[in-house]
């Protein structure tokens, strides 16, 4: 460990800054068995999510096995299965026996706490159509929605799949997909509208069912609600050059206000050949991110890309090289299956990558520019492993700013099919622990509160010249108790700084980086010092000198009033010390060490 330099900072700020809980993208521990919760109970897969106001986290997809169906689960904010939800936890819907696939893609919470869940479902041959079930709160079936609970739709007879939906403030629910009447016909996209009972608005489109006709040979993947009640549906041309927004009135007539007459579309450089968008979400100002994933001439492998739209659907140019970024890993497949966009603009990309056949949970994040976040896991990315081949398909973002991933483990050898969820640390997260840095009034330096119980080991101080790569230069152990802890220097360098909080389980928190001025006040010499250390530049007035070693054990106590004072430490035994000078308005901690 380098020996800390006792450093007293002037800090022209004057505000608190806080600090996340840790490490952005750092698998959260408090969550199922570190970070990851598998669904030990039964077989499925999760294809969407949904974050309650309690805080409860709401899963659907489908169950495999003897009693396949529509599953939704809901899961405690701790990982377990909430058992007052269904039965002990999930509800399950064969849809009576009607299919023989059944599958959620999309589900939505209504104001009141019902669940609305639409999926695919598959009868006989290629025939196929959807199906929307709503549940109460408590898992039961709500029997008052359509026929008992359920409403089934074909768009064109023969094949229909579904893929996203979204409920209008007003209740009504707008559903997106494809259909094709033969698999010779061309995919034509579509969208339905529902009222709040289930059944379908016949003055919406052709009673109730909207034929896109802005775009032809497309795959619709995704759908998004805007702040005014606008529908916005993305996804990418099937000849994969370009992504495309369409944007409807909730009447299902197009908003021609938006891109060219309802239509907007980001094209590429000539070294993007492939390119297929599969989620996008509405920021508070109505622009739109997107995600899905890229193949480029010069690159055999697959990269995850993030593209953002301004509200009037022009591709946003501030945003990474003409509004889309790439982000990779060197000679893997990376794949996106679904984005967030946190409160602060970085935009957090989902879902997996494979390597040699096995595949791993992967969440990425961008900044607000477009640039990847290096913050964030290991340059910007983050990926879990499970013992079997895992498979994120669908993401949510808590109000403290957790980041969820839900999908599926594979264990082929058996086989079998769990649902898997992870949880990592966001950017937002920052409510529950923060470093405080203030101007005080005799002194200027960093302070923050060592919160009761915390299960901090101890405090890192870190510095560097150029911002980046940071050196420790003190250590400062948590004594568990609370209070308020302090660190201050006295070389005259301007120098850029940062606290890290490292828990007894070795997660990791870091705070913002300043760049501060240093100007020297106390000094304490000489340092190291054998018999008697010499302390200058003491304020007027008492000062309580206590000197611990860096376990916080006391070993000597002194009360001074003079602005120079000496201690005899001829008594300790050689190492590592720290002093800590008591005032009436602060504590000043300064390490020495003892010859």
């Amino acid at each position: 460990m380098h020996c800390m330099k006792s450093l007293l900072i002037l800090l022209v700020l004057v505000n608190c800054m806080y600090i996340s809980k840790a490490q952005p993208g750092t698998l959260d521990s408090s969550f199922g068995a570190n970070g990851k919760v598998l669904g030990e109970a039964f077989q499925g897969v999760a294809n969407s999510m949904i974050v309650q106001p309690d805080g409860k986290i709401v899963i659907g997809g489908t169950q495999y096995g003897e009693h396949s169906g529509f599953l939704v689960a809901r899961y405690n904010m701790n990982g377990t299965l909430d058992i007052n939800f269904g039965d002990s936890g999930r509800a399950v819907n064969n849809l009576g026996d009607v299919a023989f696939s059944k599958i959620i893609y999309s589900i939505a919470l209504q104001k009141d706490g019902k669940i609305v869940a639409v999926g695919q479902y598959a009868s006989t041959g290629d025939n196929s159509g959807f199906a929307i079930m709503r549940f109460n709160s408590d898992g039961s079936i709500d029997k008052q929605f359509g026929d008992n609970g359920l409403t089934i739709t074909s768009v064109s007879g023969n094949y229909d799949i579904v893929r996203d939906m979204g409920i209008l403030p007003d209740g009504t629910i707008i559903v997106t997909g494809d259909t094709e009447k033969n698999p010779n016909d061309n995919k034509r996209s579509f969208l339905a509208s529902y009222n709040s009972s289930g059944n379908l608005n016949e003055s919406f489109g052709n009673k109730g069912i909207l034929i896109i006709t802005l775009i032809d040979v497309a795959d619709i993947r995704a759908l998004g609600i805007t702040n005014d009640s606008k529908i916005i549906i993305g996804g990418y041309y099937k000849t994969f050059e370009k992504s495309i927004l369409l944007k409807f009135n909730s009447d299902g007539n197009a908003d021609k206000s938006f891109g060219n007459n309802g239509l907007a579309e980001l094209s590429f450089n000539s070294n993007i050949y492939f390119n297929q968008l599969n989620d996008i979400a509405i920021n508070p100002d109505n622009s739109i991110v997107a995600t899905g994933f890229v193949q480029q001439f010069s690159n055999e492998y697959y990269n995850i890309i993030a593209e953002k739209f301004l509200s009037n659907g022009t591709p946003d140019s501030s945003f990474g090289t003409n509004a889309y970024s790439l982000i990779g890993i060197e000679k893997k497949n990376i794949y996106a299956n679904s984005v967030l966009s946190e409160s602060n603009g970085k935009v957090i990309a989902s879902g997996y990558y494979v390597d040699k056949g096995i595949g791993y949970f992967l969440v990425s994040a961008f900044t607000k520019n477009g640039k990847p976040d290096s913050t964030f896991g290991i340059n910007g990315i983050q990926t879990t492993s499970f013992e079997g081949s895992g498979t994120a398909y669908c993401s949510a973002l808590q109000e403290d700013g957790k980041i969820l991933l839900a999908g599926t483990n594979a264990d082929y050898s058996i086989p079998r099919y769990q649902v898997a969820i992870t949880r990592y640390m966001g950017n937002g997260s920052d409510k529950l622990m923060y470093v405080k840095i203030k101007h005080w009034l005799h002194h200027h330096g960093i302070t923050w509160e060592n919160k009761p119980n915390n299960l901090i080991n101890y405090y890192s101080i870190q510095s560097s010249t150029n911002g980046n790569a940071f050196t420790e230069v003190a250590r400062i152990f948590s004594n568990h108790h609370g209070g308020i802890q302090t660190y201050t220097a006295a070389n005259n360098a301007t120098a850029n700084y940062r606290v890290a909080a490292i828990s007894n389980t070795g997660n990791i928190t870091y705070s913002n980086t300043l760049t501060l001025t240093a100007t020297p006040t106390i000094q304490l010499y000489p340092n190291p010092a054998k018999n008697n250390l010499h302390i200058q530049g003491l304020p007027a007035g008492t000062t309580k000198l206590t000197v611990t070693d860096i376990s916080g054990n006391t070993s000597i106590i002194a009360t001074t009033n003079s602005t120079v004072y000496s201690i005899n430490i001829a008594q300790l035994t050689s190492g590592n010390y720290l002093l800590h000078i008591k005032t009436a308005n602060e504590v000043i901690t300064k390490q020495f060490i003892k010859e």
